[in-house]
């Protein structure tokens, strides 16, 4: 009987230890989703995504926000050749597979061409495998919840969210989030 209890205790702690690297439903698995942590190199865990030029700006903003003390923003009137998505990125390397997520943030805009939230699905080669966004968000906005959903197949190997300012204009993100849904 005592031999059961102790392999009982080892099985479900083995089990739990092994469950602790699982995202759980409703789970968040974006860093510093909400932009209040950084230093004055702007904030942790998001970088900078760009083709510089004298008139664009990518700000860390304490000023306009939707909720905490900072925002994401992005301030552009350089007009392109190309098509062109300033954005800020962070990448998420620890890839829970084989689930869906939805990728929601709130986002204020002023004479904006294009904004997009967006989620890549990336495979060992960098190979797009599975993406997802919120489509275009254009002219001027208050701050208005966005979301869309993604799956990221079994072959992910990272995860890379663009919260991006396509051709010029305005915008602002805040609290965003990539949540565990099944």
């Amino acid at each position: 009987m005592k031999k059961i209890i102790i392999f009982g205790s080892l099985l479900v702690f083995f089990l739990l230890v092994g469950l602790s690297g699982c995202v759980q439903r409703g789970e968040n698995i974006l860093k510093n989703s909400g932009f209040e942590c950084g230093s004055d190199d702007g904030p942790s865990h998001w970088f900078q995504a760009i083709i510089p030029q004298d008139n664009l700006t990518m700000t860390w903003d304490s000023t306009v926000v939707y909720n905490g003390n900072y925002s994401l923003g992005i301030n552009n009137s350089y007009i392109y050749e190309n098509v062109t998505c300033n954005n800020w990125a962070q990448q998420i390397e620890e890839v829970p597979k084989n689930r869906f997520f939805e990728l929601s943030g709130w986002v204020k805009t002023i004479e904006a061409e294009a904004v997009v939230m967006v989620v890549q699905c990336l495979d060992e080669e960098g190979d797009f495998v599975g993406f997802g966004t919120t489509g275009d968000i254009n002219g001027t906005n208050d701050w208005t919840e966005y979301s869309s959903m993604v799956y990221v197949p079994p072959n992910t190997n990272q995860i890379i969210v663009r919260l991006a300012l396509c051709g010029t204009g305005q915008v602002w993100f805040d609290d965003v989030e990539l949540t565990a849904k099944i």
